[in-house]
This record gives C-alpha cells, structure tokens and sequence, in this order.
C-alpha cells in the first residue's frame, strides 16, 4: 500500500546525502545560538550598585551650606567644610569603585583614587564632573543636581550674611578665649597668670546687644576671677570686641592681699619680731572711695598684736592695687607691744642688773595733739620696787614705728630710798655707819641740784654732813651722791 510505503520510507530508509534539504531546515541546522542567551546561561549580569551613595553625597552640601549660616566661631566653619569636602569626596569614590573604570559604551573612565584626590583638591570642580561620570554608567542622572547642591553649598552661607544679622559670638566661644588670653598676658600680673578656665556666660542682653562673661585666671597668689564684656564693634561685618572692665577691688582675705600684706608687715617696726599672720577678716568696704578696710593678728615674740590695713587701687585700669598699713592708733601703755619695748629699755637703765620682774602698768594720760601717752609701771628690784615713767610716742607713723622710753626723770629727792642707799655706801667707805636726820635743805632748779643733810653718829662724835644729789646721766637716769664732812660741837645734855 502507498500509504505503508510511504510510512516505512520515512520510518525506515535513510535519507541519502544526496537527496536535497529544504532552506528552512538547513538554516535551523547551521544557525548559531542566541548569544544573549547563552550568556544568560553560563553567567549572571553583575548587580549595579544603588544611588544611596550618591545620594547622601547630593544632600551633604546643601546640609552643610545650612549649617554655616549658625556657626559664628571662624575654624568650626572651616572644619565643617573640610569635614563635608572629604566624606563626599569618599562617598564618591566608593560608589565608583563599584561601578568599576569602563562605561556602558565601553570608554574606560577615571579611576576612583583618581576621583577622590580631585575632590579633595578642587572639590567645586570635580564634584559635579564625578555625576556626570556616573552618567555614562548607570541612572539615576544626578549631573545637574550637584551642580545646584555645589552651588548651594557657597551660596547659602552668603545668602545668610547679607539676609540674617550673625550673633554675637557667646562668651565660651573659643575666639572669644583667645582674645580673653591675650588681653589678660597684656596686664601687669598676666606673666603670673599660666593657664585661663571655666569661662561662662553670666547674662545676656539682647537689646543692647553685650554678653556679660566670667573665666578663672590660676597664677600663683592663687585663682583670680574675670569679669569680660562681649559687644558688637560693627555688626554688618561680624565684627565684635571684647573688653575686660575695670576690676573690682580685692578682698581682704584674698591670697594676693595677704601676701602683699605680710610683705608690707616686713617693712614694719616688728618685723624681726614676727613670726606668722593670720585672723585675716574684712571690717568694712567704702565703695565710693574704692577701699576695703581689714584686719588681721600678727604673732611676735612679744605677743600677738592685731594689725589693721587698707586695700586700695594704685592703678584701677591696669590692676595694680596697694595694701598698706591703716594709720595707727598709737598703742595703750599697757598693751603686749609697749610692755615688751619698755622691758627693753629698762634693761638699760641704772638699776637693770638687780631689776626682777615689771608689772602694774597703768596710763596716766593721752596727748591727742603731740601724740604721746605717759605711762607707768612698777619695776622690782633687788632694792625695792621703783615706779618707772615712760611715754610712747611715734617714731614713723607711715610705718607704724612707735618710740618707747623712761621719761626724763626727776632728780630722786634727798630722802629717797635709792638716794640713801648711795649715801649710805658712800658714807661707810669712810667708817660711818649709824647715821641718821637726813633732810632736804634746798633744790636749785636751775643747775638741777639737791642739797641734803644728816647725821652720822662716832667715835668721836656726831658729825654733819652735807650732800648733795646731781645727774651724773639724766637720759639713763644715772646719779650720783656727793659728801662734806663738818664736825659738830658739844651735844647739850
């Protein structure tokens, strides 16, 4: 049958090569494979990387332009734009290192170290070049974006100058220190005065446009507290001035005062004398005549003397102030001071060698006008106790250096005790012993002489004699005794 025939030609005879093929068939045959396709197999296409790279680098500018326009500190603005040029710059690099060096038309483009040291050194240039590289490899197209963001970075901040009025800067800005610093080496103790701190803001008076501030200045008196002011000079260009007024006067009881102070004590009339200072207080301050009144305790070997001193301004507008001593009272007789300058003197005078011991010192009265006190005291004797007069007077006010001595005595009478005790020393040098009825017979006033007699009792018979009592140093308070002898007749029964 035809159709069996036919069934087994195609299923069992072979095609001979030289039966002909149809076109279609042949091309089937001989047609390569889709190359897209088989690239599809065997490899993946590479991912291309996401705009977040970029984009944050789009909106850094911008940001950074923003933040400028409330930054007053010079530097901070700088690193800010330092700080900005170099992450973008970064960001950049990154995203292009991920795109790799050849382009979708097959140009091989600037590396991205190459991209990156451009930025870094002419970022207004090359950051817009960097997107529109980023063209040539993928979307989204961002060229024209960051011109407007470069732009906006310098555009910003000179839109601010000239729109928005700047603050003025606060008073722990760090331009605000330095010129702090510099005003304060500019003082006459700023050589003492190493480092400056703990600045701070005390008020702020926007209306008047000037911030009241305050630092520490440590030297080595101690730490000082500073007052500054922070005004506008002219404020169209930002343009501000700093000023350190007058201080206030120190305390009394500040280091820098005490230590003046005890070097003023050196310079005074018990400076060998003392050994320490302290009891520092204030008594009172004048704040119209700018002086602090104060007080304090002197330890000397003669006892503790309170000490009274002024602080006042030598120089108000370069800091310099003077502490002195207040002009004195003069001391009281009875005072520690007195007491130990008197036994002093005493120690000089005639009957120091048997002197013991001096107490009972009373005032006996007060010269307001020459500045004098009479004073008295008890000095004990081997002899006896002597009533010792003395006056206190000023040697140096300024310096509260006071004078203590013995006033110049009166001449002891004829019969004083210390007048017959030399009389009787004399006398026995010449054998007479028992004597008695002395008496003053005259005094001149002029020569400064006393005339006495008495009676010595001998051998022989009763004698007058006649002395006489004279200075032989009235300052030491030194006299001497002269004897004449003149027999005496025949005692009536």
């Amino acid at each position: 049958m035809i159709e069996n025939d036919d069934l087994g030609t195609d299923q069992d005879e072979p095609v001979s090569p030289d039966e002909p093929v149809f076109a279609e068939e042949q091309a089937e045959q001989d047609e390569p494979a889709d190359p897209v396709e088989s690239a599809d197999q065997e490899q993946p296409p590479a991912p291309r990387p996401g705009w977040l790279l970029v984009g944050v680098a789009l909106i850094l500018p911008v940001l950074a332009g923003v933040a400028q326009c409330f930054i007053t500190s010079v530097p901070l603005a700088y690193g800010l734009g330092f700080a900005m040029v170099l992450t973008t710059a970064l960001l950049i690099a990154v995203d292009a290192s991920q795109l790799g060096d050849t382009d979708r038309t097959g140009v091989r483009r600037e590396s991205p170290l190459l991209l990156f040291l451009g930025m870094c050194a002419l970022w207004i240039a090359v950051y817009p070049i960097a997107y529109f590289r980023r063209q040539r490899f993928c979307g989204p197209r961002l060229g024209l974006a960051s011109l407007l963001s470069a732009v906006l970075f310098l555009a910003i901040p000179f839109a601010a100058v000239l729109l928005i009025r700047p603050g003025l800067p606060a008073c722990t800005s760090p331009e605000v220190a330095r010129m702090i610093e510099s005003l304060v080496r500019q003082m006459p103790l700023g050589a003492t005065m190493p480092v400056i701190d703990s600045y701070r803001e005390v008020s702020y008076d926007p209306t008047a446009g000037i911030r009241h501030g305050e630092c520490i200045v440590h030297g080595r008196d101690g730490n000082l507290p500073v007052k500054f002011t922070v005004t506008w000079q002219d404020r169209d260009r930002a343009m501000f001035f700093v000023a350190i007024p007058p201080p206030e006067l120190l305390e009394c009881t500040s280091p820098m005062t005490k230590r003046l102070l005890e070097q003023t004590i050196q310079n005074g009339p018990f400076a060998a004398a003392t050994r320490s200072t302290d009891g520092y207080r204030e008594v009172r301050f004048d704040p119209v005549a700018q002086v602090r009144h104060g007080e304090c305790t002197a330890h000397t070997d003669a006892g503790d003397v309170p000490v009274k001193f002024l602080v006042e301004w030598q120089d108000r507008t370069k800091g310099l102030i003077l502490v002195r001593l207040e002009t004195p009272n003069l001391p009281a007789c009875t005072s520690p001071m007195t007491k130990g300058l008197l036994e002093s003197v005493i120690r000089n005078a005639p009957f120091s060698a048997v002197t013991q011991s001096t107490d009972g010192y009373r005032e006996v009265r007060f010269d307001t006008e020459g500045q004098v006190r009479h004073g008295e005291c008890i000095a004990h004797t081997d002899a006896g106790d002597v009533p010792v007069k003395f006056f206190i007077q000023w040697l140096d006010r300024d310096k509260g250096m006071i004078l203590v001595r013995m006033e110049t005595p009166n001449l002891p009478s004829c019969t004083s005790p210390d007048v017959l005790r030399v009389l009787g020393e004399v006398l026995a040098q010449s054998g007479m012993t028992m004597v008695d009825g002395h008496r003053e017979v005259s005094f001149d006033a002029d020569a400064i002489v006393r005339q006495g007699a008495c009676t010595a009792h001998t051998d022989m018979g009763d004698v007058q004699i006649q002395y006489f009592v004279e200075w032989q140093d009235r300052e030491k308070a030194q006299f001497r005794v002269r004897i004449v002898v003149k027999p005496m007749g025949p005692v009536n029964a």
